[in-house]
């Protein structure tokens, strides 16, 4: 917990400037509302809302395929800050309040948690913990939205959730970090 507050508010700190210059971006892009707002299943499978800079236009979206259309829905400023993950980055607020800390898994989207969960065995495992902004399967693992690709991303967040320490995290943070910098590592 102490190296998700202090991680959480260095992130806050630098990545302030940026979320200002995208917030004005995404105004005069695409307007209102700025932020994007989901319920995520966290630890335990408590529901709560994560919060994000909007990317994509304000559309009506497939609730059965949330990610169909995605990147013909992308904002001018979306495409960055998506590549970036700046998009990301509000969520050290979250990290901050304690709904997510800065490693574990992606909390998922309740309509993908409740499509898997039947079929993928010991997927709530991966809810022992609290949800992550970045993760194991996120450096070594694609953007998920098929069963199979599931399957395989659970397996790199149980691995996680089973073998997870300090050194661990730090080397996931690293990554995590030449990934953004170097745009190497995960899709």
């Amino acid at each position: 917990r102490i190296m998700d507050i202090f991680f959480s508010l260095i992130g806050l700190v630098v990545y302030s400037p940026v979320i200002l210059i995208s917030v004005i971006w995404i105004f005069l892009e695409d307007g209102k509302p700025i932020l994007f707002k989901q319920q995520r299943v966290g630890k335990n499978e408590k529901i709560f809302e994560i919060v994000k800079l909007r990317s994509l236009r304000n559309t009506k979206i497939d609730v059965s395929n949330p990610n169909k259309d995605i990147e013909q829905r992308a904002l001018k400023i979306g495409k960055f800050i998506r590549k970036t993950r700046i998009d990301e980055s509000t969520q050290f607020w979250l990290i901050l309040k304690g709904d997510m800390s800065l490693v574990g898994p992606r909390p998922e989207m309740v309509e993908y948690h409740e499509m898997m969960k039947p079929h993928i065995p010991y997927y709530t495992y991966r809810l022992l913990i609290k949800p992550g902004l970045t993760g194991w399967a996120q450096i070594n693992y694609k953007h998920s939205s098929t069963l199979e690709e599931y399957k395989i991303k659970t397996e790199y967040d149980l691995y996680y959730v089973k073998n997870r320490n300090f050194f661990f995290d730090l080397k996931i943070i690293l990554q995590t970090l030449e990934s953004v910098i170097f745009k190497s590592g995960a899709r």
